[in-house]
């Protein structure tokens, strides 16, 4: 979703997306309203994410009309998405800002990392030694029973060794 606001603030373009995104009436972006009134009005429907000074933290978001480099903010909003937003300051003093809804990578991004969690608990209490290397050769997964077994320090690991070296190590016991 992409909304440009001139120097003066008044929106000059967006996007479908944006129309979307928000649920905004065409009929009020097409009077292109100022950020402010955009703003204000999204709050007043509970759209935006909570603030304890909601006019300190639009200040700081304006602050992206007299930035040099675009910025990155974090939006969690009352609905339970999040966005990513990046403002980027236009040469003729407007911004372009860029909303990019990240809900369903940072939520496949917790499953992820809670399935490995699973699987690196249910491997380390496994009695048999197992070691896991993927189709680069690398070290992927290992479990204590694995360097008990061969007597090899877990920090000789960490680094996820090619197969080669873990044989190396091995091999003294071999």
């Amino acid at each position: 979703a992409v909304a440009i606001f001139t120097a003066k603030q008044r929106l000059a373009f967006c996007n479908t997306a944006y129309r979307q995104l928000w649920g905004l009436d065409p009929a009020f972006l097409d009077q292109e309203p100022t950020d402010s009134a955009i703003l204000e009005r999204l709050r007043a429907e509970r759209k935006l994410p909570e603030q304890a000074d909601f006019r300190q933290w639009r200040n700081q978001l304006f602050e992206a009309y007299r930035a040099l480099e675009p910025r990155e903010h974090w939006w969690h909003l009352p609905d339970g998405r999040t966005l990513r937003v990046v403002t980027t300051p236009n040469p003729e003093g407007g911004v372009t800002y860029v909303f990019d809804d990240v809900t369903k990578q940072l939520e496949l991004e917790r499953r992820y990392d809670a399935l490995i969690r699973v699987q690196g608990e249910t491997l380390d209490n496994l009695a048999e030694a197992v070691a896991v290397f993927g189709s680069d050769g690398r070290l992927r997964l290992f479990n204590p029973a694995f360097t008990g077994m061969w007597r090899i320090s877990p920090a000789l690991l960490a680094d996820r060794p090619h197969i080669e070296n873990v044989i190396e190590l091995c091999r003294p016991l071999y």
